[in-house]
């Protein structure tokens, strides 16, 4: 019968209840019960019972519950379920009450069975009894509050029960189970108490016999627990007592008897633990082996009668050392095994608890092969264990702990990484219930992973390990015994994490956890060395770093360290020292952890003087240890560590306070603690550094020779005596070598410095032992290195001191240490690329210092000396790359670190470092505020400096030369800035140290004051001066540093300006010798040596020695592809050649002045195009190398690859002005998706370094010596094998033509004597100038006029200077005397060089300024000669060598008549047409306009056409040539774009569009324009523009263009369908050149 829903359904819910039960009754159906509608009325009905009053508290409606608990007892009885029957309990129970108080309201069916209990107190007892049986039985753990319901029911039943002694025994019974329960799910031991009166109570009401056997037993379990709670010794005595009387109580054959021996065995192996009575361990294992003996071997409890004798065995081995014990703890588990059937459940119970004896065997005789049988055993154990089972759960936690027990023993990292795997499925498995056996699946998960962030320094790894110490305390009871150990532990595990990130929301909580260890269960002495931990990092963390540089000037530094120090954590501090005091013992306290607790305290103040320098906190904390010392035994372990610390603070306080008695006591107490240092202390090495820094002060405060010895001699003494242990002997040596380093600054003794790198480089070879790590050992033998190199310049050191650090890097597991090391390691390289000029190193430098800026904390003291060296190496990377971005992330990296210091020296140095920054910025913008800014912030930090070393003489230094550039500003100086430059740089050179690595530096910027204030005030004594100065830089210059050619420049400079001063020949002589040394410095700086090289040249010419001065050009012109190396991007190269235009004109000249003319091509050749040169190096076809080395040639092909990826423009974008903040990028890792510009830049370099070391290595090969190397001119002239090419130079040596001609061994020079390079210049402007008005719709008439009279009188100049003798000498070029000759004239190809190719030397001519064209004047280029141009011959040969295009082509039309943001190109549409009318039988054309015109839809179509026309607008960007651009419809479409596109096989690329041909006057040379960029791509002939054009003469020239081309089938040399097409346009109006002369042709 279904459940009524509706219709019966009455609104009271009491009533609806009250309808249930009765429909129940007469149907029987459970479902009018349990049903979910009948539960929904139910609790309708228990809302309805319950009502709050007006003060808001309950009141009861006592009939509606009696009719809810007449539900719930007949629900619980049809249940027929425990739950159902422990309900019923419930209702009985509840109506028992209420029939105290309102009896009528007992329902009526069940009246007679609550009559009966009440009435009945026998009966009552019993149903009490049995009740809490169910509830103890349905208890699983969780819901305590079952088990108060069962000890609730039982009490109050014992409490009305008759006094028949067999039923409250059996009450009792109940009772203690029930508080024993609930003692196993609270640890509350007052349960377990509750447990033993009750138990106690029915020994007592039992008579003798086997149950009063069995009860005794049951109260000695108990006494047992509280024992091992309490460790109240009556209650095992107690214990005993009852067991023996139970023993002897018990009837041979009772089944529990076994259980009775195995407590009693129990029981005497806790009071042996007491007594260490040989008897008692004796009667344990006794009783023990009696209990496994009794035991049934199918019991299923025989596993704890086992693991009973197992522990008892354990403990008398403990006491007696019997290994035997041991052996038979393993064989009792094994015989069990062997004699248990594989199917046994229980097996893997018993493999469990035999790992475990093997494993305890282990630890204690260290045979591995019962490690290796421990582990062995688990693993059966888990495989064998039921999923889900306790004993899987054990299996898989003491798995975790064999592991790592195995980890720790055979160090291999594959146990560790299963033992956490493990352990982590052994906790998830675990539930809070399992009470102290989760606590031990935690603990052992807890020590795999602490091992885990040991080994790794993952913090994930400990942050683990923190979350389970949450776990464990969390199931550990406030009252427990161990739970103050265990928030001990949670505190070491927080301080660890603080030690690891030094975040001070790590400290607080360190501190909250120390608080809540002294507030609950107070373990003083573990709290103080927690804390203590605390305290030393502390200290450590706020001591500032010092620079590398300063090494030598002890006193000075240490002061600088000390009274610099400070922290942002005062507070931190001051809660420190709060703890410590609460740790502190009293007086009278004398327990065992006084001394540590007092110990911490004296560290706590010591920091906190350390810091903020009170007074009082020293003299407490010195007055601290030296009681501590007064009262240690002299054979304390610990006296070595007070009196270090005692030294340590007395150090301290004399460098802050210069009291030089608490220095002469720190030396006494610093030797007298080295002196009882334990000999096997793995800590004793660090106590010699202590010393020997203390002697190292003392000798630098006195003076005193002997303590120079003395410090010295005491570490030597140390390493020769063997003392301290072999373990510590690596950090001994490394001591050995920072000493000897430190004598060294002082006496300049050589030997020292070789002593000391060999003393470090033994320490390196030796291995370190975990137990002794020395992590400065590679740094010091690094140091001493380093430190030899900067003394001797030996590229050797500077390799092994970089190496040495590498090696140790990757074994750091401390990030700290590693940052540090990081640092270090990154100074050291970028000193090896300043030697050697490796842009390699210049990037790993800068990459090195990014990622330890952005790895270390931000509030770490030595993170502003992360920024001042990374701004610093983005400096010299900016003076060696000239990138502007460096010099951005310079100024920003040195703002970071003077924004990051707080005091007062930092703040000096940082500041030194910005107006460093600065002042390059003025070098590179001639801005004069940055200049002005800089001066002042090195004016200001020079007060804060020493009056002595390298510390003073850097920052005055960048001073120096900072005032040097302000006095050479423009105008008349102040004559403060003259004095303040020479009093600075006369103070620089008072406080350097000769011989230090930058003496020479100081050396060349005073030279350059003295120069400088000569020029101004006259004075030729200061020149003299100068002379001198700059001549002692130089000298004491080592061969290989690369600032040596810059000396050499500025000693040449001085040389030169005396003699301008004197007149005297013999400075011009030193002049020239000094250039000309500098030019040839293997390791100078490119633009030094170019700049030296030049100048020696130029004086050479003047001198009159040409062949010399074309050999010091020759220098100048093969350094120029290293001043603009391919590895830089394109704006930055061609930056860089913009400060060398005109440089190949010059040296050709001088070449050519030298009879030399072949000579002066392969100058040029190699001196211009220097860009595009070295990408169609890129691009050239392997040939040969893939025929005889094809993997060399595919490596290439692949860098190629990789190379064209990058842009080659990639310009500044967004970059703020120089010297603005800026984004300091991350560090650059891998090749693919820079994350920023910078660090495109330093792969693509990182690729082009790898491109140079190819092609080197190419070249060593037999055959390929000039693999891609400069062309020599019998190759280059083959570019003239359809034509004569006409280089035309222009320089200070005069006007010349060389004639390139294929079949001739050397180029014919024409002498082209009315130009000069003035002359040129002039035209140049002249001619830019008239383009400009011409092409201005906004100029009037009157001004177009001018410039078309000013272009024509340009055109014609060049005829008269440059074409007209040229063509004159060529001869087989006649003028036609009708100027339209029967066929066209023959070809030429001209390469102008500097501002010449700026001139249309094709439309050279007398043209007619009035009228039309005569047959008998008016003669021009184009009528003797079709004109073509090339940038160089090798551009000119390649576009040779490059396959014809197929039969049939495919040509591609760009066309935009409007294009978002310019004027409209109306004519645009009509030269489309055109073309399409024209190549219709010739070529397929794809035709691309207006929307259609993307950059996208261009750079796809590009590869797969022959042909190419852009009719759209161009813009030629002077600033950055290589984003000059075709303007498409989304945007432009640039050199660099179309650059990176490689068209093998294109034949033509008209470009109808304004200036695809102009070049850019100061960087004439480098033809960067579209024209060129298209040419590089792979086209044969470029038709370009050389100025604006308008789009009318655009549309005509391209009609006429194609109609002469289609008229052969496009079969014709394009360059004589231009040459006709512009003849045509310039007989229809010769008279405006600008509409006609601007077209050009380039290619074959």
């Amino acid at each position: 019968m279904g459940e009524e829903v509706t219709s019966d359904v009455t609104p009271d819910p009491v009533s609806a209840v009250r309808r249930r039960v009765a429909l129940f009754h007469r149907d029987r159906d459970p479902r009018q019960l349990n049903g979910r509608l009948a539960e929904a009325e139910y609790a309708a009905a228990v809302r309805a019972a319950t009502r709050l009053n007006g003060a808001g508290e309950p009141e009861y409606n006592l009939a509606a519950l009696a009719e809810l608990a007449r539900f719930r007892f007949w629900r619980g009885v049809v249940s027929g379920t425990l739950p159902g029957q422990v309900e019923a309990d419930s209702a009985v129970g509840f109506l028992l009450g209420l029939r105290e108080s309102s009896p009528g309201l007992i329902p009526g069916e069940m009246a007679d069975v609550v009559g009966e209990l009440a009435t009945d107190a026998r009966r009552r007892l019993s149903w009490a009894v049995d009740s809490a049986g169910r509830l103890l039985t349905l208890f699983d753990g969780t819901d305590l509050g079952l088990l108060d319901q069962a000890v609730e029911r039982v009490t109050w039943a014992l409490g009305t029960a008759p006094p028949d002694p067999a039923a409250r025994v059996v009450a009792l019974g109940r009772l203690a189970h029930a508080h024993h329960e609930r003692h196993k799910a609270t640890g509350e031991v007052t349960d377990e108490r509750t447990a033993v009166s009750a138990r106690r109570e029915a020994v007592r009401l039992t008579p003798p016999g086997r149950e009063r056997a069995r009860r005794q037993s049951l109260l000695a379990d108990a006494l047992l627990t509280v024992y091992e709670r309490t460790d109240e010794r009556a209650c095992l005595e107690e214990a005993l007592r009852c067991l023996e009387e139970s023993v002897a109580g018990t009837p041979p054959g009772d089944e529990f008897r076994w259980l009775r021996y195995s407590r009693l065995g129990r029981a005497y192996r806790h009071r042996a633990g007491i007594t260490r009575s040989p008897a008692d361990f004796d009667a344990a294992v006794r009783w023990g082996r009696l209990a496994r003996d009794t035991i049934d071997a199918s019991d299923p409890d025989r596993a704890s009668a086992l693991r009973t004798l197992d522990r008892n065995l354990r403990a008398r081995h403990a006491a007696t050392g019997d290994l035997a014990d041991l052996d038979e703890a393993v064989e009792v588990w094994r015989s069990a095994l062997d004699r248990m059937p594989s199917d046994d459940t229980r097996r893997a119970g018993f493999l469990v608890d035999l790992s475990d004896a093997l494993c305890h065997r282990f630890d204690h005789g260290g045979d591995a092969a019962d490690l290796e049988g421990s582990v062995q055993a688990c693993e059966a154990a888990v495989a064998g264990a039921a999923v889900g089972s306790r004993t899987r759960v054990r299996a898989l936690s003491d798995l975790c702990y064999r592991l790592y027990r195995r980890f720790q023993h055979g160090d291999e990292t594959a146990d560790l990484r299963r033992a956490v795997h493990t352990g982590r499925q052994a906790v998830g498995l675990t539930s809070p219930e399992d009470g102290e056996d989760g606590v031990v699946t935690l603990a052992n998960l807890l020590h795999a992973t602490v091992a885990w962030y040991d080994r790794s320094g993952d913090l994930a790894r400990l942050d683990e390990a923190i979350a389970l110490w949450a776990d464990i305390l969390a199931a550990t009871p406030a009252d427990h015994a161990d739970r103050g150990e265990r928030l001990a532990g949670r505190l070491h595990a927080l301080v660890r994490r603080f030690e690891h990130t030094g975040d001070r929301a790590d400290l607080d909580r360190v501190f909250e956890a120390a608080r809540e260890c002294l507030a609950g269960a107070p373990d003083r002495g573990h709290v103080a060395e927690s804390l203590l931990r605390v305290a030393h990092h502390l200290d450590a963390r706020t001591a500032p770093a010092s620079r590398a540089a300063f090494v030598g000037l002890e006193l000075d530094n240490s002061r600088l360290s000390v009274r610099s120090r400070g922290t942002d954590d005062l507070d931190a501090l001051d809660t420190l020292v709060e703890l410590a005091r609460s740790t502190a013992p009293g007086a009278d306290d004398d327990t065992e952890d006084r001394e540590v607790r007092q110990d911490f305290l004296a560290v706590a103040l010591a920091t906190r003087y350390g810091n903020a320098g009170r007074a009082a906190d020293g003299a407490e904390a010195i007055a601290l240890l030296r009681d501590t010392i007064a009262a240690a035994d002299p054979d304390d372990p610990r006296l070595s560590v007070h009196l270090s610390q005692l030294g340590d603070i007395l150090v301290g306080r004399f460098l802050r306070d210069g009291d030089s008695t608490d220095l002469e006591a720190a030396v006494e107490t610093l030797a007298q603690a080295f002196r009882v240092v334990p000999p096997d202390d793995r800590h004793r090495a660090e106590y010699l550094p202590k010393l020997t820094h203390a002697l190292r002060l003392r000798y630098e405060d006195r003076r005193e020779p002997a303590d120079l010895e003395r410090a010295v001699a005491v570490v030597r003494d140390a390493v020769a005596s063997g003392h301290p242990s072999p373990d510590c002997r690596p950090a001994c040596l490394a001591e050995l070598a920072r000493t000897l380093l430190w004598r060294f600054h002082h006496t300049r003794n050589a030997a020292d410095l070789d002593a000391a790198v060999a003393a470090g480089r033994e320490a390196v070879r030796l291995p370190t032992p975990r137990e002794a790590p020395s992590d400065h050992v590679p740094s010091l033998a690094a140091s001493a290195l380093f430190t030899r190199y900067q003394h001797t310049a030996n590229l050797e050191d500077i390799d092994e001191a970089v190496a040495i650090l590498e090696t140790a890097l990757a074994d750091i597991t401390d990030e700290r240490k590693r940052l540090s090391n990081l640092h270090d390691h990154a100074v050291y390289v970028q000193a090896r690329a300043l030697l050697t000029g490796s842009s390699a190193d210049f990037d790993r430098s800068v990459a090195e210092l990014r990622e330890v800026t952005n790895a270390r904390p931000a509030d770490d003291p030595a993170h502003w000396l992360d920024y001042y060296s990374l701004g610093m190496a983005l400096r010299v990377r900016h003076a060696r790359l000239h990138d502007d971005l460096d010099m951005h992330a310079a100024v920003e990296a040195h703002r970071t670190a003077v924004r990051k210091v707080s005091r007062d020296l930092e703040r000096a140095i940082a500041a030194v470092g910005l107006a460093h920054a600065l002042g390059q910025v003025h070098q590179r913008t001639g801005d004069p505020a940055p200049l002005d800014e800089a001066i002042m912030l090195a004016a200001e930090a020079e007060p804060e400096f020493s009056e002595h070393g390298d510390i003073v003489s850097q920052p005055l230094s960048v001073l120096s030369w900072l005032y040097s550039m302000r006095v050479d500003l423009p105008g008349e100086p102040d004559p403060r800035d003259i004095a303040e430059m020479l009093r600075i740089s006369e103070r620089m050179i008072d406080t350097a140290r000769p011989g230090s690595a930058d003496h020479s530096l100081f050396l060349r910027n005073r030279a350059v004051a003295q120069t400088t204030a000569a020029r101004f005030r006259g004075d030729a004594s200061l020149l003299d001066q100068a002379l001198a100065t700059a001549r002692q830089a130089v000298a004491s210059t080592r061969a290989g540093d690369t600032r040596r050619s810059e000396w050499l420049w500025s000693l040449g400079l001085i040389h030169l300006q005396r003699y301008r001063t004197n007149g005297d020949d013999a400075d011009r002589t030193a002049a020239l010798t000094s250039w000309r040394e500098g030019a040839r410095d293997p390791y100078g700086h490119p633009d030094m040596v170019t700049r030296c090289a030049v100048h020696a040249g130029r004086l050479a010419a003047r001198l009159g020695d040409v062949d010399g001065a074309v050999a010091d050009y020759a220098v100048a012109v093969g350094r120029l592809p290293t001043i603009a190396w391919h590895g830089m991007r394109t704006d930055v190269r061609s930056d860089s050649l913009r400060g060398w235009s005109g440089l190949a004109s010059e040296a050709a000249g001088a070449a050519i002045a030298a009879g030399r003319p072949a000579t002066a091509v392969e100058m040029l050749e190699q001196s211009r195009s220097v860009i595009w040169s070295q990408t169609l190096r890129l691009r050239s076809d392997p040939g040969d190398l893939a025929r005889s080395h094809p993997a060399l040639a595919e490596r290439l092909t692949r860098l190629r690859a990789r190379l064209d990826a990058f842009s080659s423009a990639g310009g500044l974008g967004d970059v703020p002005p120089l010297g603005e903040p800026h984004h300091l990028p991350a560090r650059a890792v891998g090749i693919q998706e820079p994350a920023s510009p910078a660090e495109a830049d330093e792969r693509r370099r990182e690729l082009a370094r790898e491109w140079d070391d190819t092609v080197a290595r190419i070249r060593r090969l037999e055959g390929f010596e000039h693999f891609l190397g400069p062309t020599p001119y019998a190759e280059l002239k083959q570019a003239a094998a359809d034509g004569p090419v006409v280089v035309v130079n222009v320089s200070g040596y005069g006007g010349h033509a060389l004639i390139v001609r294929a079949d001739e061994p050397e180029p014919e020079v024409v002498e082209l004597r009315a130009i000069s390079p003035d002359d040129v210049a002039a035209r140049v402007s002249e001619l830019l100038s008239a383009l400009r008005a011409q092409t201005d719709p906004r100029a009037s008439f009157l001004a177009r006029e001018r410039a078309r009279h000013l272009t024509h009188d340009v055109l014609g100049w060049a005829w008269d200077g440059i074409v007209g003798p040229i063509l004159a000498r060529l001869r087989d070029a006649a003028p036609s005397p009708s100027g339209h000759p029967a066929s066209a004239p023959p070809r030429l190809w001209w390469c102008p060089v500097g501002l010449v190719g700026l001139l249309p030397l094709h439309a050279a001519g007398h043209h007619p300024r009035h009228g039309p064209v005569t047959r008998s004047d008016h003669v021009w280029t184009g009528d003797l000669v079709v004109s073509s141009y090339t940038p160089t011959l090798a551009a000119l040969t390649r576009s040779r060598t490059r396959r014809a295009p197929g039969a049939v082509a495919r040509h591609l039309a760009v066309a935009l008549q409007e294009t978002p943001g310019l004027a409209g190109l109306p004519a645009v549409a009509d030269e489309v047409a055109a073309l399409l009318r024209h190549s219709a039988h010739t070529s397929e054309v794809v035709a691309l306009t207006g929307p259609e015109a993307t950059r996208q839809a261009v750079l796809a179509e590009l590869p797969r056409c022959d042909r190419v026309h852009f009719a759209c607008h161009a813009a030629q960007d002077f600033a950055d040539p290589a984003a000059s651009a075709f303007s498409l419809h989304d945007g432009p479409l640039s050199v660099a774009d179309i650059a990176a596109v490689g068209l093998d096989g294109a034949d033509l690329a008209f470009l109808s569009a304004c200036q695809t041909a102009t070049h850019v006057p100061d960087l004439a040379d480098e033809a960067i324009h579209l024209a060129a960029a298209v040419q590089l791509t792979g086209f044969r002939h470029i038709v370009a523009t050389s100025w604006s054009v308008d789009d009318t003469s655009a549309a005509a020239l391209s009609d006429r263009f194609y109609r002469e081309w289609a008229s052969s089938g496009g079969r014709s040399d394009p360059a004589v369908a231009l040459h006709r097409a512009v003849r045509t346009l310039r007989d229809g109006d010769p008279t405006a050149p600008v509409k006609w002369a601007s077209y050009v042709h380039f290619g074959s």
